[in-house]
């Protein structure tokens, strides 16, 4: 009783979280509807952007940890490299905090990209790895390739029901 009336309250924790990512929720439906106009080819073309958009971000501190690596390669002092070691740590930790910001930054437009991809595509079939593919789903399909998976004269598919996990692991003696 006094949990329910916390949560009526405050609200499940469902809620909360979708409260929270409503804001971006609502900025990838309104990327997602200038998307619409751009072409087939310029849709793809966003993949790149978003690929040199990180690699502009993150060339700088590439450019330094290289460069510190080369010097680490021809120091002999022992010290020296430590000291180095340390430095390229520093600035690869710097580069993935770097590297999340950018992606970050990309994460409405390339889900709104993934989003208009997917209503271009409902319905279309695609090979995808030399095998083919419904994009959408089609119960009716779905079921007729269960079916004709099937073992002649026999309802089930062919392949292997699951089996029955243990309630507890196996004892091994160590």
């Amino acid at each position: 009783m006094f949990k329910d009336a916390i949560q009526k309250l405050v609200g499940s924790r469902h809620k909360r979280e979708a409260k929270k990512l409503q804001p971006l929720v609502d900025e990838i439906n309104a990327l997602h509807e200038e998307l619409g106009a751009l072409s087939d080819e310029e849709l793809r073309a966003k993949t790149d952007e978003f690929r040199t958009y990180i690699a502009e971000t993150t060339a700088e501190l590439k450019e330094e940890i290289e460069g510190l690596k080369d010097e680490k390669r021809h120091s002999e002092e022992p010290s020296e490299r430590e000291r180095l070691s340390f430095e390229i740590g520093r600035l690869e930790d710097e580069l993935l905090e770097v590297t999340e910001e950018a992606l970050e930054e990309l994460l409405p437009e390339a889900f709104a990209v993934v989003k208009d991809t997917c209503r271009r595509l409902m319905g279309k079939e695609i090979t995808v790895s030399g095998q083919q593919s419904d994009v959408g789903h089609d119960p009716l399909r779905r079921a007729a390739r269960r079916r004709d998976r099937a073992a002649p004269g026999r309802s089930r598919p062919r392949w292997p029901r699951a089996r029955a996990r243990r309630s507890s692991p196996p004892c091994r003696s160590t």
